[in-house]
């Protein structure tokens, strides 16, 4: 079930299966429409990946993956676009999109 939601292909951006959640959230992707523009990589205070430019990003600060994917998969199955979570003294907003029964993006507001 977890591969499934976080590893298996599908297509994004018009090109068939070139992107999973895992990728999009963690490593990052170049999209090429127009000009480049940097999506995803949403655990990374990097705003420049390989000369293209990440304008707006947020990320969890002292966490690991594994933390991550555990929250993220459970805002997923929660079924919300909005999960309204309290860590710590932080109230957070995890914005998560799907693809069909798969993780499209997901990343926290605070």
């Amino acid at each position: 079930m977890l591969t499934k939601l976080w590893f298996d292909l599908y297509g994004r951006g018009g090109t068939s299966g070139s992107s999973s959640a895992f990728e999009h959230v963690f490593v990052g992707e170049i999209k090429q429409c127009g000009g480049e523009e940097v999506t995803g990589f949403h655990n990374w205070l990097q705003f420049q990946w390989n000369g293209v430019l990440k304008a707006v990003s947020t990320t969890l600060i002292g966490v690991s993956p594994e933390f991550e994917i555990a929250l993220y998969t459970l805002c997923f199955f929660g079924g919300e676009k909005d999960n309204h979570v309290q860590l710590g003294p932080y109230s957070v907003n995890i914005k998560c999109y799907r693809f069909g029964d798969k993780i499209s993006s997901v990343f926290p507001i605070a």
